[in-house]
């Protein structure tokens, strides 16, 4: 289980790092979305709503398990804490445009883990696989929320920047700590991993997330059903 990820520190920890921040930031979106429905008068969004809230909670639930598996639950505490700031301001434009960016870096993050492991069995890689699937069936829904509240563009994008940046910094971070505290920063094996992952979350996750700063940025502009099939 340590390096459960083709037994690859670098994989592992990078797909742990993301796993720290699921339970805490995504109650704190199920709490976003709720606190806005009463003032939605579409029933299909609220509906999509309520269906995003239910996969959200289970989302968090589910990765609680696999990080207490793994041995990372202090550093989801810590989240926690940070989380619950959020959940003093639910209705501060910010976090809203919060979860369009995270939401968008969530589906771009999807499509890429699909790609590589939408085909592995074993329990960790379902895990993510369940929660990927997820993530690209609700992924327009922060947005469609947004618009339909009247909040512009300019505001959207101004929060973009600091969401991205705290993200990343998190998880480059995370990794760079781990394999510090493994003493294998001079493996050999773990330099063209770096290098490997590096390219594949460059080309596949960093540079498609900055579609969301373009003027006609939707999430159903990218048809998603080549992913959503799991036989």
């Amino acid at each position: 289980m340590k390096y459960w990820c083709d037994n690859s520190p670098v994989r592992t920890h990078f797909l742990n790092a993301w796993s720290i921040l699921f339970p805490a930031w995504e109650k704190v979106f199920a709490a976003v979305a709720n606190h806005y429905k009463p003032n939605i008068d579409d029933l299909s969004l609220v509906k999509r709503i309520e269906k995003f809230v239910d996969q959200e909670t289970a989302h968090a639930n589910a990765h609680h398990k696999h990080n207490e598996r793994s041995e990372i639950t202090e550093l989801e505490k810590q989240q926690e804490r940070r989380a619950q700031v959020a959940m003093r301001k639910l209705g501060h434009p910010m976090w809203l445009a919060t979860m369009v960016s995270i939401e968008h870096l969530a589906a771009c993050c999807s499509r890429t883990f699909l790609k590589l492991y939408g085909h592995r069995e074993e329990r960790e890689f379902k895990l993510f696989a369940w929660h990927a699937r997820e993530e690209l069936e609700h992924k327009s829904l922060a947005m469609d929320l947004w618009t339909s509240l009247g909040h512009d563009r300019k505001t959207l994008r101004t929060a973009l920047i600091a969401n991205q940046k705290f993200i990343w910094s998190f998880v480059l971070l995370y990794v760079y700590k781990k394999l510090k505290e493994e003493k294998l920063l001079l493996n050999s094996f773990v330099w063209f991993e770096i290098f490997v992952v590096g390219f594949i979350v460059f080309w596949g996750i960093f540079v498609p997330s900055f579609k969301v700063y373009s003027s006609n940025f939707h999430p159903d502009n990218q048809n998603d059903s080549i992913y959503m099939v799991t036989a």
